[in-house]
């Protein structure tokens, strides 16, 4: 089937997209089109993983992205391989969109509704180098496309209440069933603070719980560190995938979790901070404030970025803009502070790559990798802590970090460091296991054919590799156990996982699965 200008919407948007396809030299309309939506997370998987689909040294092949700091992504070009009944030579426009996150990996492709997509034919588009293009999104939701493929941290029955996308009600059972959904790997989350959390201080999941619930006498510090610092959360809004799985972990939602021995509890939002003055139109000109000396502060951000840029701004008691709650602007009064903020954030293990750029070059860490680091970055606002207990982890140089500051604390109540052997022995349980998903029936053949094609590329566990070509934040990840979520027998690590993928190690199979269920305990694969 072809694809006449992407079923856009009226036929003024018609016109005008047929004029901008020479900006970037994609062709308008293009034959073959695969539109994946969803969590932010897969994006530099994604960038390194299609473009072995796609044949990059033709006079054709463009990569098109929405802005250097962002992820709403596009390649196109002819297929290297064949791709189900498509020849190799095959001319394919691959789309991933970003915005919104896990939800919209799910929501709108259970109820086929359009959504925003990178401009690839932009009549404003720049160039970045003769093959790579930066453009705007299309500026209304009506003008967008329906989404073919969905991946989202979490699996889809997840966004169901306070997990649903912002506008959007819950997936009903029916609406579930129109889908697809396999995990493809074990994701870790991380447990974060900013550096002013001292690296002794006992962070228990009962605590964490009551903290991110605003539950009495949870509302500061002083049960932790014994002074009565406010507490600062950033976390995300509804419809992530990572803010999902705290839910599910902490605050028993959708679940019960009984054998956690607690019942379920919701987060606390935005307009619950002590210092919120909703007295503003929540734009740039006027933002929505938040004084965070008014006492127990949260704010949720929009994506994973906002996320660090919080922590960053309280540990630096920097005031800062964010996007947040409802797609309002937000500003965080953290120079009313009188010392660098006490922050939990909510972010998923993938992040020890991310350098936050709001604030000037030199606040970045020293080797340029972000902030997710405690001694060996002097500059990190921030740091990725141990799980239930005292001490922190440099996720990216894979050292713990509390031995290099007082040790009186980690000695006797160290928690479980999200390291990689961690992840593989199961002792780190913070996980989730992300899915990539398609409606069950009526795709166009190109796209059952390249779902079919990248989920066992997601899913090599040579490509969790530190170095791999593919995956670009490797230490989040690890493979999951068995082969039966790829239609084959299972298999134990130390066999070959996978037919066609050579693996000389069984170090980055995990040994437990929850077999896509966010809600169910780790155990083996039987």
């Amino acid at each position: 089937m072809k694809y006449s200008k992407i079923a856009l919407a009226t036929s003024m948007a018609l016109a005008a997209m047929s004029s901008q396809a020479a900006s970037t030299g994609i062709p308008n309309p293009v034959d073959n089109v695969v539109f994946i939506s969803g969590a932010s997370g897969i994006d530099g998987y994604m960038k390194k993983a299609v473009p072995s689909f796609l044949d990059t040294t033709s006079a054709s092949y463009r990569y098109v992205h929405t802005g250097a700091t962002t992820d709403d992504l596009a390649w196109y070009g002819p297929t290297k391989s064949v791709i189900g009944t498509f020849p190799v030579g095959t001319n394919l426009l691959v789309i991933k969109r970003s915005k919104g996150s896990s939800a919209m990996g799910v929501v709108p492709l259970a109820r086929s509704q359009k959504v925003q997509i990178p401009d690839v034919w932009s009549s404003s588009a720049t160039s970045v180098s003769a093959t790579e293009y930066t453009v705007p999104l299309v500026s209304a939701d009506s003008l967008g496309l329906v989404p073919d493929i969905g991946v989202s941290d979490v699996e889809p029955k997840m966004f169901t209440g306070i997990n649903a996308e912002n506008g959007y009600s819950p997936l009903t059972a029916a609406e579930q069933g129109t889908l697809t959904s396999a995990p493809w790997a074990q994701l870790a989350e991380g447990i974060v603070t900013t550096r002013a959390v001292p690296e002794t201080a006992v962070l228990s999941d009962a605590w964490i719980r009551g903290a991110l619930s605003n539950a009495s006498g949870y509302a500061d510090w002083k049960k932790v560190t014994g002074v009565a610092d406010d507490v600062i959360i950033c976390r995300r809004i509804e419809g992530s995938g990572t803010q999902a799985a705290y839910n599910s972990y902490f605050n028993g939602f959708p679940n019960t979790q009984a054998y956690s021995g607690y019942l379920k509890t919701l987060p606390a939002v935005t307009s619950d901070s002590q210092g919120y003055d909703g007295n503003h139109a929540g734009t740039s000109a006027d933002p929505i404030l938040i004084d965070p000396t008014g006492g127990y502060t949260v704010f949720e951000g929009d994506g994973s970025g906002e996320v660090r840029k919080c922590l960053q701004a309280a540990q630096l008691q920097q005031d800062v803009m964010l996007l947040g709650r409802n797609g309002l602007q937000y500003k965080l009064l953290f120079s009313n502070l009188s010392a660098p903020g006490k922050a939990i954030g909510i972010l998923s293990l993938d992040s020890y790559t991310k350098v936050t750029t709001n604030h000037p070059a030199s606040a970045t860490a020293v080797d340029g990798n972000g902030y997710a680091v405690s001694t060996a970055d002097t500059n990190g606002e921030w740091t990725f802590r141990n799980l239930h207990g005292a001490g922190t982890y440099d996720v990216k140089n894979q050292t713990a970090t509390c031995s290099t500051s007082t040790t009186s604390g980690c000695s006797t109540d160290s928690g479980i460091a999200p390291s990689r052997a961690n992840l593989l022995n199961s002792s780190y349980d913070f996980t989730v296991e992300p899915t990539i998903q398609m409606r069950s029936s009526g795709n166009r053949s190109i796209v059952t054919s390249f779902y079919n094609v990248l989920k066992p590329v997601l899913m090599s566990p040579a490509d969790m590799m530190v170095g791999s070509a593919k995956n670009s934040t490797p230490l989040a990840y690890v493979a999951l156990p068995g082969s039966t979520l790829l239609g084959g027998a299972n298999v134990t690590k130390s066999s070959t996982p996978y037919t066609g993928v050579s693996v000389t190690s069984d170090q980055l199979i995990a040994d437990m699965s929850r077999q896509g269920n966010t809600t169910s305990l780790l155990h083996p694969v039987k």
